[in-house]
């Protein structure tokens, strides 16, 4: 049984790390793409400002509706319904050539890309201890940083070779695969494999209904505004979230127009930044 367990363990770890790793190729190639749009369309840096405020705005009213979504429907709904919609959205903007289109795709992207992190975090929650969580969680983090930093290589070499469309085609392609791979292979819990719940005191209390278990249905939204921790994190998070978008949106931009390096060049060198999320990921297990 404990080693019917470990596969399934492993199982559920490898698709949500690709999961959530994969909704970084519909996200990414738009920082990679910039200059060329700029260049060719003729899409001023306002609007292309614009379209990404947009994306963020979507992404933010996304995490308050994904969460309750996935509550609803199960994280396998959520992320194979989140991965099509992103790809839809991907392929949408690929196939059009002025503003407003790029900008209803990319808020419909940042939409649907709210579902990545909910419904994967809900999908590898049942899998594992309260006590293990915390490791396997950190370990299983480092996707976003690989996602970005395989979706920056990608994204480039189409822009490059093939032009800047296929750099948001090939990329779709990819995520509809993956979400076909959820389909088959994603179980939401053990029970579903004919094991026993990795918790059964919490999967007890996740089933009780209100009437016999009042903290089964957890603090409401409003108890938890009132906690002071949730605001000082939120704004460290904020400040981090300020800096990292910057670069993650605009590097190879401002190393394409500023540095007037070459398209492919200043893709492939703002990888670093993504190398270094990954080693701080690391860094961070260490310590603990």
């Amino acid at each position: 049984m404990e080693r019917a367990l470990l596969q399934l363990q492993l199982r559920v770890f490898a698709l949500t790390w690709v999961s959530y790793a994969s909704y970084y190729f519909t996200r990414k190639n738009l920082s990679v793409v910039k200059s060329r749009l700029h260049e060719t369309l003729d899409i001023s840096t306002t609007a292309l400002g614009t379209i990404e405020t947009l994306y963020l705005a979507a992404y933010a009213l996304g995490q308050f509706l994904s969460g309750a979504l996935g509550d609803k429907i199960g994280a396998r709904k959520l992320l194979i319904s989140g991965m099509l919609g992103t790809a839809l959205a991907a392929f949408v903007f690929g196939a059009s050539s002025t503003v407003v289109p790029f900008a209803l795709a990319f808020f419909v992207n940042g939409l649907v890309q709210s579902s990545g992190w909910s419904g994967n975090v809900k999908a590898m929650q049942p899998f594992f201890s309260s006590q293990s969580r915390g490791r396997v969680m950190g370990i299983w983090t480092t996707n976003y940083q690989a996602g970005g930093l395989l979706a920056t290589a990608l994204a480039t070499y189409l822009l490059t070779h093939f032009g800047w469309r296929m750099a948001f085609f090939g990329p779709a392609i990819w995520v509809v695969v993956v979400a076909v791979l959820l389909w088959l292979f994603l179980v939401e819990k053990p029970e579903q494999c004919g094991l026993p719940p990795v918790e059964p005191d919490v999967a007890l209390r996740q089933g009780a209904t209100p009437s016999s278990s009042e903290s089964a249905t957890g603090p409401t939204l409003f108890q938890l505004l009132r906690m002071n921790v949730l605001w000082t994190l939120g704004l460290s998070y904020f400040g981090l979230k300020l800096i990292r978008y910057s670069l993650l949106f605009w590097l190879p931009f401002y190393l394409k127009q500023h540095l007037h390096y070459s398209e492919s060049l200043a893709g492939y060198l703002s990888l670093p930044f993504e190398i270094g999320g990954m080693v701080g990921v690391d860094g961070v297990e260490v310590l603990e």
